[in-house]
């Protein structure tokens, strides 16, 4: 939604926090809008830039702005915005950019800014902010930072207290000196730019530009080389079927993976220009970030394709469940850490399913496609073979495309497929379910321990619920009453109760009917209200 530029005056109503299918940007910048900012502006979960700059909004800026996850920029600059920086900014992971810049903003600034790890600008400049500058994160940049116009604030290593008046002498002798420099280079090229104007003669078009977030980085073969070591093996941190991935460190230190495509493999390109549309128009907390692409030539003048992605320092799910990870103690993931994965890919699923505005299955949901960030949030990757859907007869959603070839990976292919049938939403629902019964009883789905002839499904099924020990991962069990935190337990008997709830919800989508499935949003409200359970339990 863009109505910027306008003269709409008096409140924002609270309807339009309310719009469903509102996912990009809602920009209602340079108008006349007054009052307060409402709570329900935490209803955007889903929208990556809010710009409310040059308004009247008043009042506080709300706590409930952290609500919005999928933000990535909030621009709230020249408005009468008073009161403290809500330090619950510091919960909204993907912030890249935040400018509250010329308002009336008071008090210090939250040290949890300084944990937003993705932030890249901070504009507070032009407030009534006092207190220590915080220096870690985005502040260790000053290029990155403007704190201008805020009187009181001050430096850790300067004091804030008795500030030496040569020092600030000093200090206004030296911007004046800056000013003027400035200005006089101003001056050169305003008139430089008139000369040339004049001498070529050519109209100047005012052509309105797009949201600088939209614009993706452009990169080269030759800094892709460099970014990975020449493509080293000391950086190659998997093997996937069209190629392989490399870690790699690009412009300013940022770390990404660095997916290089085998195009002389079949179907390799036909994978790349999927993932790149299903990921077009996509921006969720749990999905894995694309952030560019590079099609170009080596230095042998052979053909080069590469997408590039957001590093996920935690590796993938498959590491964890397979022991080639573990935690700093030693120890594999704990209940509380499987259920937040199993609710982190459920949300996923819940937004390319029901929340986008062409539907979009993934196709291959698997642990080797679900990724884990520092801070252990998962996201679903590889969207190589998703499909996008667009026939809606009654209660099913139909694939766009009619051809009937499998789609997915042993193991976790719905049977559906198997006779002919097309791809449905349902399918990635049968494919969750297998995921979360892998998750809590360690076991692949073509693990050579089940018993000749029995499915994952099937073994579970023998035990459940009446013995369920006997199908719960080793790793799980050892740790069934600690949750990570010292002197603190969960009772046994609530943790068995709420992993028999667990596995109901992965045997019950994984039902052999699709129509019989449960839905992904039924799979999550259940979920979420085990973790509660959890969470209330523990002592």
């Amino acid at each position: 939604m863009d109505l910027s530029k306008n003269k709409l005056n008096e409140s924002i109503p609270k309807k339009v926090f309310n719009l469903p299918s509102l996912s990009a940007f809602l920009d209602l910048s340079h108008n006349l809008l007054s009052g307060t900012l409402p709570e329900e502006v935490g209803s955007l979960e889903s929208v990556v830039t809010i710009n409310l700059s040059y308004n009247r909004l008043s009042s506080q800026i709300p706590n409930s702005i952290h609500n919005c996850k999928s933000l990535e920029q909030l621009l709230l600059s020249h408005n009468m915005f008073s009161g403290h920086i809500p330090s619950t900014l510091g919960l909204v992971k993907g912030l890249e950019t935040l400018d509250l810049s010329s308002n009336q903003l008071s008090g210090s600034i939250p040290f949890e800014v300084q944990k937003l790890q993705a932030l890249q600008l901070l504009n507070l400049s032009f407030n009534n902010l006092d207190g220590e500058v915080p220096a870690n994160g985005v502040f260790a940049n000053s290029s990155r930072v403007h704190l201008e116009g805020n009187k009181e604030l001050c430096l850790q290593y300067v004091g804030c207290k008795h500030t030496n008046i040569s020092h600030r002498r000093r200090l206004l002798f030296i911007f004046i000196i800056v000013a003027v420099i400035t200005i006089l280079v101003v001056l050169l090229v305003v008139g430089l730019v008139l000369l040339y104007i004049k001498k070529k003669k050519e109209e100047v078009l005012n052509i309105p530009s797009k949201p600088f977030s939209w614009e993706h980085q452009m990169i080269s073969y030759g800094e892709l080389r460099l970014a990975t070591s020449n493509f080293s093996e000391e950086n190659r941190i998997g093997i996937g079927s069209f190629g392989c991935v490399y870690k790699g460190y690009i412009k300013e230190g940022i770390t990404v993976a660095v997916k290089v495509i085998d195009t002389g493999i079949r179907g390799s390109w036909k994978s790349v220009m999927t993932e790149c549309a299903a990921l077009r128009h996509l921006r969720h907390r749990n999905l894995a970030k694309l952030i560019t692409m590079c099609s170009s030539f080596d230095f042998q003048n052979r053909e080069f394709l590469a997408l590039i992605y957001e590093f996920m320092s935690n590796g993938s799910l498959q590491d964890w469940i397979t022991g080639k990870r573990k935690s700093s103690n030693g120890e594999g993931l704990d209940i509380f850490q499987r259920l937040n994965i199993a609710i982190d890919v459920a949300y996923a699923l819940c937004y390319l399913h029901h929340e986008t505005e062409t539907p979009v299955m993934h196709c291959d949901l698997k642990p080797g496609n679900i990724l884990l960030d520092s801070d252990m949030t998962a996201k679903v990757g590889d969207f190589g073979i998703a499909k996008l859907m667009m026939e809606t007869k009654g209660d099913t959603i139909t694939s766009i495309s009619s051809s009937h070839a499998l789609r997915g990976s042993i193991g976790y292919i719905p049977p559906e497929y198997g006779l002919g049938e097309k791809v449905t939403i349902a399918g990635d629902v049968y494919s969750y379910g297998i995921l979360l019964l892998e998750l809590f009883t360690g076991k692949s789905p073509i693990d050579d321990s089940l018993k000749t002839g029995l499915s994952l499904k099937n073994w579970v099924e023998i035990y459940f619920p009446g013995k369920i020990e006997q199908v719960l991962d080793s790793e799980l069990l050892s740790c069934m009453n600690n949750v990570g935190q010292e002197d603190h337990f969960v009772n046994t008997e609530i943790q068995v109760d709420c992993l028999i709830t667990i596995i109901w919800v992965g045997l019950s989508c994984a039902v052999e009917s699709p129509s019989e499935r449960i839905t992904i949003k039924d799979a999550l409200d259940k979920l979420k209200s085990v973790k509660e359970i959890l969470l209330k339990s523990v002592i």
